[in-house]
């Protein structure tokens, strides 16, 4: 398990905070990162809708 930096930290605890009130559904996360905020969304039962796994996402998890 990788020792996350306390920006990334307070960036997932905001997010998870504004989408508390939210239903779950479908999202699709792009970038290069390491897929923490998708790991965020998907434990609290969204829906990725595309998936490109890369050797960083298999680390995450």
């Amino acid at each position: 398990m990788d020792v996350l930096p306390p920006g990334t930290i307070l960036q997932l605890m905001y997010l998870k905070e504004r989408i508390s009130g939210l239903e779950p559904g479908r999202f699709f996360e792009m970038g290069a990162g390491a897929g923490h905020m998708s790991h965020l969304l998907l434990s609290l039962g969204g829906i990725e809708s595309f998936r490109f796994v890369t050797d960083n996402d298999r680390n995450v998890a």
